[in-house]
């Protein structure tokens, strides 16, 4: 495999072009140590450790000077002072390590680029367990801070990424069933590079699926909950990260959403893990044989559970809206959506909470589309739960937002197909919004569509065909006062 991947022939020559021995790489080292001093967020545990953990079965190498093997406990020393004061520090200065405001973005960049680049040359590099471990350990604390932005991994050189990743898998697949420590480092420094699409291939080259699912499927005997826990949060949201990129297909293929659901099950409270088995099935519904599966064994009444249980958890009520929507890409969904008590209302029940989220009323009201597509009996019950005004001010909250417009209009095109919606709709003031989204979006083709289809199912009677009268009257006097 290592003679075979392209990540690996280009290794050498993308090392050599990061220049790791001139004084711009020092400064950038020097910048990484004084990154991880000020900002890392290190849990109680590891603050406590008593001394810097090692790769199991591996002793000093006879190439390694003293006096470096020194240096490296000494440092590990000087990380564990400086995380226990980050735990005594006040909690919300630990929530921000990196500059607010403009630089907020170029800060986190900076930092990710250097430390990927730090963890490169000390697991891909030198090869040397003593300095790998203390690399993933500081590698981890920085990226895993509340404060990361999700995208920043993509700031990281891909060919280094894709190396890293597959060094990271060797080192997994030598050390990590007997060394539970350095597994689970190792699997949280692959988290967050499989956020970066560029290494997707590579882990599924170097059989990342099997070292993985073999973590997440087969737990060790001697692990407390606590640990075992970790280890599934951790598996499930590298396999929630391939479903965002190329390692799709790898994750339908091994059934990982067989995994999701066993682990949605078993860890209820725990919302990390309900996150990405959320990901991984949203994923997985996109695929006709999962729907049907999916279907056949009741899940949307174990989705629907779940958004009741989390209803005040803004991510994993916009992941569980995204598996809903899927669902009832097919009319066997809507019909499941329909005989699950209480679907629809929790759809309802989130445009209230997050009446100010953008992300999670795309998701809802995409959901709403999608079920009352040609569904006399779902658009009344949408109808009767109020879904007419709450739509009007998601429209009005977020006028700037082309997607969330779009799936608005999609929304009321679908509810104006019924007699009893229409006089709701114009009471409502959809008319005058409807034609504000194509003003506001004349180049926009799925805002100027569906504004058209809603007002067109709209003028069907008298007393809408004036609303749409007035209401364009106002277009035309908004473009005048423009000129």
């Amino acid at each position: 495999a290592d003679t075979t991947s392209p990540h690996k022939a280009n290794c050498t020559m993308s090392y050599e072009r990061l220049q790791l021995g001139s004084p711009e790489s020092q400064e950038l080292k020097g910048a990484l140590h004084r990154a991880d001093r000020s900002g890392s967020v290190v849990s109680a545990a590891e603050a406590g450790a008593e001394s810097p953990r090692r790769l199991s079965g591996a002793s000093k190498s006879k190439s390694v000077p003293d006096n470096l093997a020194q240096r490296a406990e000494a440092e590990a020393e000087a990380e564990k002072r400086d995380a226990a004061a980050a735990v005594r520090r006040d909690p919300a200065q630990q929530q921000q390590p990196f500059a607010s405001g403009a630089a907020h973005e170029h800060a986190q960049q900076t930092a990710v680029r250097t430390a990927v680049t730090n963890l490169f040359e000390s697991v891909c590099v030198r090869c040397r367990p003593e300095e790998a471990s203390a690399a993933l350990r500081s590698f981890n604390a920085l990226v895993s801070c509340d404060a990361m932005s999700h995208t920043a991994a993509s700031a990281a050189d891909e060919l280094v990424v894709a190396s890293l990743v597959e060094a990271l898998l060797r080192l997994l697949a030598r050390y990590g069933a007997s060394d539970s420590d350095c597994a689970l480092d190792t699997l949280r420094a692959v988290a967050f590079l499989t956020r970066h699409g560029g290494s997707h291939d590579a882990f599924v080259q170097a059989d990342g699926m099997h070292l993985v699912l073999r973590r997440l499927r087969e737990p060790s005997a001697n692990e407390t909950p606590e640990r075992t826990c970790a280890f599934v949060s951790v598996c499930l949201r590298i396999m929630a990260n391939l479903c965002g990129g190329k390692g799709q297909e790898a994750v339908r293929n091994a059934h990982v959403a067989n995994d999701a659901v066993k682990q949605m099950v078993a860890y209820p409270e725990v919302a990390p893990v309900q996150e990405s088995a959320l990901i991984v099935l949203a994923s997985a519904l996109l695929a006709e044989e999962y729907l049907v599966e999916f279907l056949q064994h009741g899940l949307t009444h174990l989705v629907v559970v779940t958004l009741r249980r989390y209803a005040s958890h803004r991510r994993v009520t916009e992941l569980g809206m995204w598996c809903l929507r899927n669902l009832c890409v097919d009319t066997k969904g809507q019909k499941a959506v329909l005989e699950c008590a209480g679907t629809l209302e929790t759809g309802i029940s989130a445009m209230r909470t997050f009446s100010d989220c953008e992300t999670v009323l795309v998701q809802v009201l995409a959901f709403f589309h999608n079920a009352s597509f040609m569904s006399a009996r779902v658009i009344a019950e949408l109808l009767r739960l109020d879904c007419v005004p709450l739509t009007v001010a998601a429209m009005r909250q977020f006028p700037d937002s082309s997607v969330l417009q779009t799936k608005a209009c999609c929304v009321l095109a679908s509810l104006a197909e019924e007699k009893q919606t229409k006089k709701a709709l114009v009471d409502a003031g959809a008319v005058v919004l409807l034609l504000g989204a194509i003003n506001k979006n004349p180049t926009n083709v799925g805002v100027v569509e569906m504004a058209v289809v809603a007002l067109g199912n709209i003028v069907t009677s008298g007393a809408s065909h004036l609303a749409v009268g007035d209401a364009t009257l106002w277009l035309i006097g908004q473009r005048r006062a423009r000129q």
